[in-house]
């Protein structure tokens, strides 16, 4: 269940940033919730953010919709 949200999150953050090889991201599964930490650097959060905060938002309702049909709480964290 893991690896195929990592799978689907890394498909998607390679297409948004400039430099795909840069970007990455872990899945961290705690008792409570999963965790998604998206690694990028500093000079890419911006288009990972987006203006406004779309981007970053389209990304954790994908990840809430995801959450949702696999009944667990999923929170999306830029690090």
């Amino acid at each position: 269940m893991q690896e195929e949200l990592k799978k689907l999150f890394d498909f998607i953050l390679k297409r948004i940033a400039d430099n795909p090889n840069e970007v990455h991201c872990n899945v961290v599964d705690s008792r409570d919730e999963i965790i998604v930490e998206i690694h990028v650097p500093d000079d890419q959060k911006g288009r990972i953010i987006g203006k406004g905060g779309k981007v970053i938002k389209a990304l954790k309702q994908i990840a809430r919709l995801w959450g949702s049909f696999n009944k667990r709480t999923i929170d999306v964290v830029i690090v």
